[in-house]
């Protein structure tokens, strides 16, 4: 076998199977559950580990802000900003009509109902 052969046969064994870009927490759990199935796994940063988004949370879970958005109100506080020419939200009005069936499907997420049903999905 020929030094080419050789090189391109041991790089093809040192090839990893995944390579996860960002060495943050999310980087690093993409990378332990690679590596958990049993994947060869290269991690991929320009700075050190938790050096940017990891680094300013300190690695915590915003469990605030787990919570569903559609809870009771936010529909109806939503079209009040709408309305507000300086409020938080804007839309071009040409476009709610294709938006109604997601404003809809969101007014339904809100309601007690749809909180328990989206629950139950994440509890699996």
């Amino acid at each position: 076998m020929s030094d080419i052969e050789s090189t391109k046969r041991a790089a093809e064994r040192e090839m990893p199977d995944v390579f996860v870009i960002g060495a943050g927490v999310v980087g690093h759990a993409c990378a332990w559950a690679a590596l958990h199935e049993g994947l060869r796994v290269t991690l991929i940063d320009r700075d050190f580990e938790g050096d940017h988004a990891s680094h300013g949370n300190a690695g915590g879970i915003a469990v605030t802000e787990s919570t569903p958005i559609a809870i009771k109100g936010m529909f109806t506080q939503a079209a009040k900003w709408l309305m507000d020419p300086l409020g938080p939200l804007s839309l071009d009005w040409k476009h709610v009509p294709s938006a109604l069936p997601w404003f809809m499907a969101f007014r339904r997420a809100g309601e007690p109902s749809g909180i328990w049903r989206s629950r139950m999905r994440w509890r699996g």
